[in-house]
């Protein structure tokens, strides 16, 4: 079996997809959606090195624009 590592915060999934981990599987576990990567010591390092990234807040901004632009998508198409 192989070791997964799960992340359910929308803003760290963006900022670890930006940095090449690939989410592998998809999972919704007591309502909320799971993503989960492949556990390894790279991912473990960025996980610990997102806290101090001058760049997460960048992700977060670019997500937030992107879930952004779905909703007002949405409800134009009302």
């Amino acid at each position: 079996m192989e070791n997964l590592y799960y992340v359910y915060n929308m803003y760290n999934v963006a900022y670890l997809v930006q940095k090449g981990f690939e989410v592998i599987k998809l999972d919704k576990v007591d309502g909320t959606l799971m993503f989960f990567f492949e556990d390894s010591p790279e991912l473990k390092e960025a996980v610990e090195a997102m806290k101090y990234d001058d760049d997460y807040n960048d992700y977060v901004r670019c997500f937030l624009d992107v879930k952004n632009m779905f909703f007002k998508k949405k409800a134009e198409d009302r």
